[in-house]
């Protein structure tokens, strides 16, 4: 009877007669935190942009952790595949093919040995001599 049925029960967490802004429920506006301004916002609100971690970090620390970072960025760089995982799958039925082609021919040749009794490799003009 109900084939093509939707039931639509609300939004998960959200509570009769509250109502929520833009930027609690996530979405970017002009006036956002996560916005193209966000900086200044944040110096209107009084707060800064700068990680608390960090502030309690030495400076020796700070250089350390950021010299670390540069460097596991830079291996991450180098060891890198550039091939995409189209480019690894073709790499791959490529070489199935390749596989069932060889079979393929090494059956024909078997068959051929079996049924004409000859080697199909040899050359025919030296075996008639």
């Amino acid at each position: 009877m109900f084939e093509n049925w939707l039931a639509h029960y609300g939004v998960k967490g959200m509570r009769w007669g509250i109502r929520r802004t833009a930027e609690e429920l996530g979405h970017i506006t002009e006036g956002s935190s996560r916005g193209i301004n966000a900086v200044a916002n944040m110096k209107r609100r009084g707060s800064k942009p700068t990680n608390p971690v960090a502030k309690k970090m030495t400076d020796d620390e700070l250089r350390r952790v950021i010299n670390r970072m540069n460097l596991e960025k830079q291996y991450s760089d180098l060891t890198r595949k550039d091939t995409s995982k189209g480019l690894e799958t073709a790499k791959d039925i490529l070489g199935i093919i390749g596989s069932v082609a060889a079979i393929t021919v090494a059956g024909v040749n078997l068959y051929s040995s079996l049924r004409y009794g000859e080697n199909p490799n040899e050359n025919t003009n030296e075996k008639k001599k």
